[in-house]
Parts: structure tokens; C-alpha cells; sequence
């Protein structure tokens, strides 16, 4: 765009230092009652603003739940799927189910009773969506930009997430919540999301409330060549 660059100098970061702090990243699923500000936000979506991208399209958007917002927001995220486990429990409804990806749901009944029990527990206080994080982050992208837009906020996200691992934070990707916004209108609706945007990625955001002083056990991505 015939822009100047902006200066960069190499920090010099050792290769074991970066990744013996990306290993110790892992989901956070206790948080503490510390509020997380919105300049924090801010600074953490400016950085990841800097993200390739896709065509360096930089399609995507951030809709931040803070406070008291993600409890009243992840109601209609949570009213998603106990609809969705009700509809379920209808014996005409079950028998589609065998046909898609719910049955794992309907062919074994305490299955299906105890992620009932699960999912309406949210009522009850139980907060399996958020943890009861103070701060969520929704990354959106067009729905235009159905192929790479998802990986875009993907990109996005991690960068967003190991930099609040750097300050501390704690961070956790909650794929019930992307689900239910880009399956549910009415969901989208009650987020205020643009008809023509969808979520890339959905992640908590907090203080932790517990250390750990184990890494996580990751499995060794399986390799290929061809010679």
C-alpha cells in the first residue's frame, strides 16, 4: 500500500527459552474472582492484530464478555444445547439422531442421562461453559470468508492466548460455544453478531486459581515424508 514498515529490532530470544515457555501453556478451567480489565483486552487483541493472516485479509473481529456479561451471554449459549438435549430425549427425534453425530448420545442411555444432568446443571449454578471466567473472547470472521476465516482467528487466538500466558493468565478454548454461535441465529442474535458473521474460535480469560508445576502430556504429532 506503498506505507512505510515500521522498525524492528531482533530481541535475540534463545530457541529453549521460547519453547520451554510455549510447552507449559495448557487450558486453565479455575479462575479466580480478579476481574480482567478491558485495556488488558486491548492491549492483548492489539498484538494479535499484528497475526498473518489469510492473504493478509485480517478479516476478523473481537466480541469481548466481561463481568456479569459472560454469565447473562453464555445463558444463551448454554439455552443451545439444553434445547438441543431436550429435542433429543423425544423418541422421534432420536431415531434421526442415530443418523448424525448425536447418537453417541441416544444409543446408551446413561450417556444421554448424564450429559442432560450436565448440561442443565448450568441453571443450578454450574458453569461447565466458562468456568466462571471473568473475561470470554470471541473471535468472528465473515461468513464470506468461510474457508480460511476460521483458521485466520485460530491464528489470531494463539497468539492472543500465549501472550496472556505470558502475563500470567490463563486462557481455555470452549468449543460448545463456538458450536452453539454458528449453529443458533437466535444465539448470534442475543451476542449482537452481524447475520453474516461466525465464530472462529471462543476462549476464557483470567487469573488462574491454581498453579501447575507439570507440563501437559501431549501426544507426538505423526509425521510423514515423502522422499
Amino acid at each position: 500500500d506503498g506505507e512505510r514498515l515500521p522498525g524492528w529490532d531482533d530481541p535475540g530470544l534463545r530457541y529453549e527459552d521460547v519453547r520451554s515457555f510455549l510447552a507449559a501453556r495448557r487450558s486453565v478451567r479455575r479462575y479466580t474472582d480478579e476481574a480482567v480489565s478491558m485495556e488488558l483486552v486491548r492491549e492483548l487483541t492489539g498484538q494479535a492484530s499484528l497475526t498473518s493472516s489469510s492473504s493478509n485479509i485480517q478479516d476478523w473481529e473481537a466480541l469481548i464478555l466481561l463481568g456479569d456479561g459472560v454469565r447473562t451471554e453464555g445463558k444463551h449459549i448454554a439455552g443451545y444445547w439444553a434445547r438441543l438435549i431436550r429435542l433429543i430425549g423425544f423418541p422421534p427425534v432420536r431415531a434421526v439422531a442415530l443418523l448424525t453425530e448425536g447418537r453417541r448420545y441416544v444409543r446408551n442411555g446413561e450417556t444421554y442421562r448424564r450429559h442432560r444432568d450436565r448440561i442443565l446443571s448450568y441453571y443450578d449454578g454450574d458453569d461447565w461453559l466458562f468456568f466462571h471466567a471473568p473475561a470470554v473472547v470471541i473471535l468472528t470472521y465473515p461468513r464470506s470468508n468461510s474457508r480460511m476465516g476460521m483458521t485466520n482467528c485460530a491464528l489470531a487466538g494463539s497468539r492472543m492466548m500465549d501472550l496472556a500466558h505470558a502475563k500470567g493468565l490463563g486462557t481455555c478454548m470452549i468449543g460448545f460455544a463456538s458450536i452453539a454461535i454458528n449453529m443458533s441465529s437466535r444465539v448470534r442474535k442475543a451476542l449482537g453478531m452481524a447475520k453474516d458473521r461466525r465464530a472462529g474460535l471462543v476462549f476464557t480469560l483470567g487469573h488462574p486459581a491454581v498453579r501447575y508445576r507439570r507440563l501437559p502430556v501431549r501426544k507426538e504429532m505423526p509425521v510423514r515424508h515423502m522422499d
